[in-house]
């Protein structure tokens, strides 16, 4: 009884059978597991940490979905992140969401990285053009990171929508 848990964001690690009952239990509504990458090499490199760890993740994530059964609940969304090495394994994440049962995927991108591991306008444009056909986007928040964000939106052709609590600075 009591209040719903809305939300747990993990790096899926700690997921395990009696944490998982715990949020069955408290009527959890989603799990983000933070996966950041599609594939055990890049997972390696970039967490640092053993192939096990990758495989430990994803069985977590499968339980999660066979465990929660007809009720659908908690959700799952798997979150990945995209920068320079990355954008172009999209298509990876997404198979990588469908096979674990994924109700959800985001894409995050990598704020205040070195400028030689931020993606340039050319390559936003290349990403935006092979995954972005169709969709709209909207930026929530216009700091320095929603302003260039918003920037490259606009120069790439997707119609943008920002949210901002300060409208005048919009």
């Amino acid at each position: 009884t009591g209040i719903p848990l809305a939300g747990v964001t993990t790096n899926g690690v700690g997921l395990t059978g009696p944490v998982r009952a715990i949020l069955r239990e408290a009527r959890c509504g989603q799990v983000i597991i933070s996966l950041n990458c599609a594939d055990e090499p890049e997972y390696i490199e970039m967490m640092k940490v053993g192939p096990r760890v990758f495989h430990r993740v994803l069985d977590h994530a499968r339980a999660l979905v066979e465990e929660r059964g007809r009720k659908r609940s908690p959700k799952l969304i798997l979150q990945f992140l995209v920068y320079k090495k990355n954008f172009r394994t999209i298509p990876a994440m997404y198979a990588r969401a469908r096979d674990l049962k994924a109700d959800g995927i985001m894409f995050n991108g990598l704020a205040y990285l070195p400028p030689e591991q931020q993606m340039t306008r050319e390559e936003t444009r290349e990403m935006l053009a092979r995954e972005g056909k169709g969709v709209s986007a909207i930026v929530v928040g216009y700091g320095p990171v929603g302003r260039r964000v918003a920037g490259m939106l606009k120069e790439a052709g997707p119609p943008t929508v920002i949210i901002d609590l300060h409208v005048d600075t919009i």
